[in-house]
């Protein structure tokens, strides 16, 4: 199934409703173990595609692997896991999102080199209350490999700053708008200058003069 590009992230909605309405991906054939399309029976094929987001495919070992990561989390958090068909959905769904997010934040220059990258996963390290080692022993007795934490976090950062780039976009304010404000302030400050000097008393002498 190839899926268009994604103009803006917000897209990210319709694209999980389409996901759902689709029968070539998201409705399991008749004798098939899940909705993935069932892989060649070639001796030659190594690995095949599940999805391909504009020019980028998604595999079935990526899917698996990625299913196999958040699996060993949830376990080790004592989560129940749910159904496996709609685990399998839910993994699927995400990792397109995020890959088209990515591929959004490429497009935009948006990089995070290795220092910024080391800080964050320092921080990380010190909110778990580990050192860095101990940390990625933790890891790889989950089954993950640090090599593929340390991507996933470059890209949460990737993802991250594309949204806050997102917001402040949205927020603009025009020349007009800003002449507009204060114009509307100038004008009540010289209101309230009115008043109050209207209000000034000013005590007289019993015995002045008119003048």
């Amino acid at each position: 199934m190839r899926i268009n590009r994604l103009h803006q992230i917000q897209c990210a909605a319709a694209l999980l409703c389409a996901l759902t309405g689709s029968l070539a991906f998201a409705q399991a054939k008749p004798g098939s173990g899940g909705f993935l399309p069932p892989a060649s029976s070639s001796a030659h094929v190594i690995d095949s595609i599940a999805v391909v987001v504009n020019d980028e495919v998604i595999t079935r070992n990526e899917l698996a692997a990625r299913m196999r990561a958040i699996e060993a989390r949830m376990k080790a958090q004592n989560a129940a896991l749910p159904d496996a068909a709609d685990f399998q959905r839910q993994v699927a769904e995400a990792m397109i999102v995020e890959r088209a997010q990515l591929q959004l934040a490429k497009e935009m220059g948006v990089k995070v080199d290795d220092t910024r990258l080391d800080r964050a996963i320092s921080r990380i390290a010190e909110q778990q209350k580990m050192s860095l080692q101990d940390m990625r022993n933790q890891m790889e007795k989950e089954g993950m490999k640090y090599a593929d934490f340390r991507e996933e976090i470059r890209n949460e950062i990737m993802m991250q700053n594309l949204r806050e780039h997102e917001v402040d976009n949205k927020i603009q304010i025009s020349d007009a708008e800003v002449d507009t404000y204060l114009a509307a302030e100038k004008a009540a400050a010289a209101e309230a200058v009115e008043v109050n000097i209207s209000q000034i008393m000013v005590r007289i002498p019993e015995n002045a003069s008119p003048e």
